[in-house]
């Protein structure tokens, strides 16, 4: 069974074959767990043309890698902890602009509170260099999501991007000038592993 901690010792969550609540944390000499505070996953909601219309902080609240001959990934993010990110917007501006994305048009946060990612397969082609063949789960869908990421050290860094409509959550207008959003969306990731 693959864990995953949660941070401020709650329980933990089993990412092997789904999702599964689990009462007692164990750690094995190849399991290392992401450091939550220095992790970083931005969201870059697309559209008309790829252009960014919307740029989102989703803060990865678990996360662990068993760093063994086959790796194990797996990620968890709180949809209630998402953040639109915009200098250019004002706090009210920026809030609403979240309650659209959260809301039942999008993401239904009340019903799925959670975003997970794990890894099926992770092939290692180069020095540093992981291709990771993954499930993301969304608004209760698990569907297939590859992403590629290099590793340097505890750090690794990288890019996946998904279609929401595959998920259930189809384009929407967020009042912004670029018209409907949401047609993809491009995921960038900075996350570190927890000092040994």
């Amino acid at each position: 069974m693959r864990l995953t901690k949660r941070t401020g010792g709650a329980l933990s969550l089993s990412l092997a074959a789904g999702l599964a609540a689990s009462a007692v944390v164990a750690q094995g000499p190849d399991l290392r767990w992401f450091d939550v505070d220095r992790s970083t996953v931005t969201l870059q909601v697309l559209g008309p043309g790829d252009n960014v219309a919307l740029v989102m902080d989703a803060p990865l609240t678990e996360g662990s890698v068993e760093d063994t001959e086959n790796p194990h990934l797996a990620l968890v993010i709180d949809v209630a902890g998402l953040r639109v990110v915009d200098a250019a917007r004002s706090t009210a501006q920026r809030q609403a602009l979240l309650e659209r994305v959260i809301g039942l048009d999008g993401l239904h946060g009340v019903r799925y509170t959670r975003v997970t990612y794990h890894s099926l397969s992770i092939e290692q082609p180069g020095q540093g260099v992981w291709l990771i063949r993954g499930e993301l789960e969304l608004n209760g869908r698990f569907l297939p999501l590859d992403a590629r990421a290099e590793r340097d050290g505890d750090r690794f860094t990288g890019s996946a991007r998904f279609v929401p409509a595959d998920f259930g959550v189809v384009p929407m207008h967020l009042g912004l000038a670029a018209g409907l959003v949401g047609q993809a969306v491009a995921v960038e990731f900075d996350v570190v592993l927890e000092a040994q």
